[in-house]
């Protein structure tokens, strides 16, 4: 049975602390602009320092330059981006431009398209990118995919290198300034203790899918082991989205999950909100995406939420994880896919309005 003292919110300093902060910040050249609820920290190996929170821009094509404003406007101070999300970069650049907020103030993550592999190819698409963001470094710089697949659109001729021939690029890049960091998303076990082997340069982040059905435990654990960052994408469920489909429907397990809704009903807490504090709770760094401004607003009051052991463990009890292959796949029979996909409503539930927009394109 849930109750209420299963949520504990944060102590009266901590909105004296945002009290203060709003009076002293400074106005900057667009008023509609909000001083940034402040957002905790997590030092990686590089020796710099990245928010626990952000906004991921995956799929929202045309509708990103809003969205960012929204985010930066809300107090979001991190951005997540990629070479493979269409118009995505510049739109980011020119928001950050116009925000009037200072470059240094903005964390952006980037990520290099696997169409790119090798010397010459990552050094060019590199000072693409940061021509398109207007700016001289970007914080953190990822591997996207090792793959070439429909999504990131290959040329037959593409690759013309290898995934380890860009990594060492991407390492003369940072000693030049361009890149802060450097990390990997989509790589499992394997693949990290190959990096890892080879790195010169700290592997600072691993940038995974995570969510209450997928928590890539092994992956989770071998970054706690050598000190790396993990950040989860697609935390509010939408990879099960594209994995099968029930008559032509598109289902999220997360926001339609019997469970859930009842706990956000007992806590008063949206889902989102719920889902994204057990995810910081566990040590997760989060990019949730949305293209609404209500949503944006209200998933950064997560920020003020603090869920108790209580509700971390119904949490992890009721929504157990799938298990994962070696390489990230998850292992699903008919019997676990009915146990997370079981009793569900009918209907739309885009929690977040992206998907919906882009059905052809899976969050990567």
């Amino acid at each position: 049975m849930f109750t209420k003292g299963m949520l504990r919110y944060g102590s009266c300093w901590r909105y004296l602390l945002i009290i203060i902060i709003t009076l002293a910040a400074p106005c900057y050249n667009r008023g509609a602009l909000h001083p940034a609820t402040p957002v905790p920290d997590r030092m990686m190996p590089s020796g710099h320092t990245i928010p626990v929170f952000g906004l991921g821009t995956a799929a929202m094509g045309d509708r990103t330059y809003d969205a960012v404003m929204s985010a930066l406007k809300a107090g979001y101070r991190m951005i997540d981006t990629a070479q493979a999300y269409w118009v995505s970069e510049e739109s980011i650049g020119r928001a950050i431009r116009d925000s009037g907020i200072p470059r240094e103030d903005i964390f952006i993550i980037s990520k290099l398209s696997p169409r790119f592999f090798g010397r010459d190819p990552t050094t060019q698409s590199v000072d693409v990118s940061l021509g398109k963001l207007g700016t001289e470094y970007i914080d953190l710089f990822l591997i996207h995919n090792i793959h070439c697949t429909d999504y990131f659109r290959c040329a037959p001729d593409e690759p013309k290198g290898t995934w380890e021939e860009s990594w060492k690029t991407m390492e003369d890049l940072h000693r030049q300034g361009k890149l802060r960091s450097l990390g990997v998303s989509n790589f499992y076990r394997p693949l990290l203790e190959k990096l890892l082997g080879m790195a010169e340069v700290p592997v600072s982040l691993v940038q995974n899918w995570f969510d209450p059905f997928y928590r890539d435990e092994a992956t989770r654990e071998f970054c706690k082991q050598h000190g790396i960052v993990y950040q989860g994408y697609s935390t509010f469920g939408t990879q099960w989205m594209y994995m099968r489909q029930f008559e032509g429907e598109r289902r999220n397990p997360v926001f339609t999950s019997p469970f859930l809704k009842k706990l956000s009903e007992t806590l008063d807490v949206s889902i989102a909100n719920i889902v994204l504090q057990w995810a910081l709770q566990k040590d997760i760094v989060v990019i949730p995406r949305s293209v609404n401004e209500e949503h944006i607003r209200n998933n950064v009051e997560v920020l003020d939420l603090d869920l108790s052991e209580e509700t971390m463990s119904a949490i992890d009890e009721n929504l157990p994880s799938v298990r994962i292959g070696v390489n990230g796949e998850p292992l699903i029979d008919d019997i676990t896919w009915d146990r997370i996909m079981g009793n569900l409503d009918t209907g739309s539930h885009d929690q977040n309005g992206v998907w919906a927009a882009d059905k052809d394109k899976v969050e990567l």
